[in-house]
């Protein structure tokens, strides 16, 4: 006993307050385009807050640990990498840093002196992978009946989607990225279920590249009912409202389907475009799959209509986004059991075209859903899959990925990587802070991660107080591209780090932080319950890290309501000694001395 209370108190002085650190890029589970080499540059930003034992001068590092497909640990740590070599301003901190394909956990931390230890320090997970990208209609989209593990019983931690019913929107959410598992579905308009990606993403990590990991981040903006004319309509002309064929209507309308539309002007094809300027801007893309052509099949239309419609979607997203986005068209036609061989022809055409082309960018290989019988189709419309169709739809689109049946394969095909947001000047006089965006954009600044409506300003710069606890994004925007800045906090340290606090601003800090976190009991022995009060809705992870920097237990990711928490650790398999018990809120972290008396 005296021997744990003698190691707490030589550690209690490193860690006379709350440790606190943001990350905030990387977004947790974010996966980025990986390039023609395999990888992708990622930029990691945070800062260091008050409240933090931390000394005037410090650098920061990061190290990162590979993960398996499940996100344990393949491997120890990489050692710790300059990220930082000199204090940043106000603890704000921002650099880049170029990565293999792979699935990791990225730990940042602030270093003083000679330490081999951070003084704080946060962690999150990313990869550097596959970004796919869906447009087409129902069979694209996903219906209702499909359990996600009906068709990928097995989930793996590095196939991840943005789980959010976004449909109609004119603009989206704040992005949270999850492990595909039941019930999640596939942000902006996938709102049934993950349908076959998740399948795909599966056999992406295990067979793509054998040996590596390769994750996987999709985004659905397929749209039930829809005609490549209501695409190419839509694309030409964004104020334009279109009848979808099978529908009579549009799903965006009242009368069609209540999804709390923002209205049919633009769709289907401005989902499609704002998914790729929003969501592509922050990870890159590798592709877009375009599974259309049931609707054409009814409407009879003709091989040149629909190679030159299909040409316009495709010319008008490059023009939006990028010239080097890269599509992979399907042979989709099958409706109610007959397909059709001359809307099949246009989608070959369109495909033999941009092959030809060859202007930085392609259409991949014509992958062929049309062979997927009635019996693993729905039985009232013979037409829609059921799980075995669309087990075979994943592997039809895996095939496409490896081999490309015979033409360019998908993993072979231009890729567009992540646009990072350019960097803040930031600048402290009396109480406030100046945060100020670069020239030559339109900004939206907002608080917290809050949707991009609610923004506060429209200035290239805002001033705000440095007294209270809270903290600012920026939306960046250019033509082709709607950038998330990283999150900056107020209070700020002083310029150039900080003295260590006194302890009536160490109790000020406990009292006005993001999350108040207590531990009891501590010392603890066997079970301890960490009690924290959240001022807005958060996802909260807690890790156990012990002083040599391994993280020897991580919790679940969950996302957890405003107001008082309670989580209980049952830590009887640890010895007996001092650990720091760190917890995640949002992009926030808070680190805690915890000492087991097991």
């Amino acid at each position: 006993m005296k021997n744990l209370f003698l190691s707490l108190l030589f550690f209690t002085s490193f860690f006379t307050a709350n440790a606190q650190m943001s990350i905030s890029l990387p977004l947790e589970r974010s996966v980025f385009q990986r390039n023609a080499n395999g990888q992708a540059s990622v930029a990691i930003a945070g800062q260091v807050r008050p409240g933090s034992p931390i000394g005037a001068n410090f650098v920061i590092k990061y190290r990162t640990t590979s993960l398996d497909k499940n996100g344990n640990p393949l491997a120890a740590a990489t050692i710790w990498n300059s990220g930082l070599a000199s204090t940043p301003y106000a603890g704000v901190f921002k650099f880049s840093a170029t990565f293999n394909t792979g699935w990791y956990l990225l730990e940042v931390g602030a270093f003083e002196g000679n330490n081999n230890f951070p003084t704080t320090s946060g962690a999150v997970k990313f990869g550097v992978g596959e970004v796919v990208f869906i447009a087409g209609q129902s069979n694209a989209q996903g219906t209702d009946g499909i359990v996600n593990s009906t068709v990928n019983p097995v989930f793996y931690d590095c196939v991840n989607s943005i789980s959010n019913n976004q449909i109609c929107k004119n603009t989206y959410q704040f992005p949270y990225i999850e492990k595909i598992v039941d019930g999640k579905l596939i942000t902006p308009s996938g709102n049934r279920s993950a349908w076959f990606y998740g399948h795909l993403g599966k056999r992406i990590a295990d067979e793509l590249i054998p040996g590596t990991v390769v994750p996987t981040l999709f985004f659905n903006a397929a749209f039930t009912g829809s005609s490549v004319e209501n695409w190419a309509a839509t694309a030409l002309d964004e104020t334009a409202t279109v009848k979808l064929p099978l529908l009579d209507g549009n799903i965006c309308c009242a009368n069609i389907f209540d999804w709390n539309s923002e209205g049919a002007a633009g769709q289907p094809y401005k989902s499609l475009k704002n998914s790729l300027t929003y969501f592509g801007s922050m990870f890159g893309a590798r592709c877009v799959l375009w599974h259309q052509g049931e609707s054409d099949n009814v409407l009879n239309t003709s091989e040149s209509t629909y190679d030159s419609k299909l040409q316009i979607v495709l010319n008008k997203s490059r023009e939006h986004f990028s010239n080097n986005l890269s599509w992979a068209i399907s042979r989709a036609t099958w409706y109610y059991g007959t397909v059709d061989p001359i809307v099949i022809a246009g989608q070959q055409k369109t495909r033999a075209y941009q092959g030809i082309l060859q202007q930085g960018s392609s259409a991949a290989a014509i992958w062929n859903s049309d062979i997927i019988p009635a019996s693993k189709r729905r039985a009232d419309d013979n037409t829609h899959f059921i799980a075995p169709g669309l087990v075979e739809a994943g592997n039809q689109a895996f095939e496409a990925f490896k081999t490309g049946f015979g033409f360019t394969p998908i993993k072979n095909m231009t890729s567009v990587p992540a646009t990072t947001a350019p960097s803040f000047t930031i600048t402290k006089s009396g109480a406030n802070v100046t945060i100020k965006a670069p020239a030559g954009y339109t900004y939206k600044w907002v608080g917290g991660d809050n949707h991009i409506t609610t923004a506060f300003s429209s200035a290239q710069s805002i001033t705000v107080s440095n007294s209270n606890w809270k903290s600012y994004r920026c939306y960046i925007i250019s033509p082709t591209r709607t950038m998330v800045s990283q999150a900056v906090y107020t209070p700020m340290l002083a310029v150039g780090g900080a003295a260590r606090m006194g302890a009536e601003e160490e109790a000020l800090i406990e009292n006005e932080e993001f999350a108040s976190v207590r531990i009891t009991p501590n010392p603890a022995k066997g079970k301890t319950i960490v009690r924290y009060i959240l001022r807005e809705p958060s996802l909260v992870r807690i890790d156990l890290v012990d002083f040599s920097g391994r993280i020897l237990f991580s919790s679940d990711e969950n996302a957890c309501p405003a107001g008082n928490q309670a989580q209980t650790l049952d830590l009887s398999k640890f010895t007996s000694g001092s650990y720091i018990c760190r917890i995640k809120i949002g992009s926030y972290f808070v680190s805690k001395l915890l000492a087991l008396e097991n």
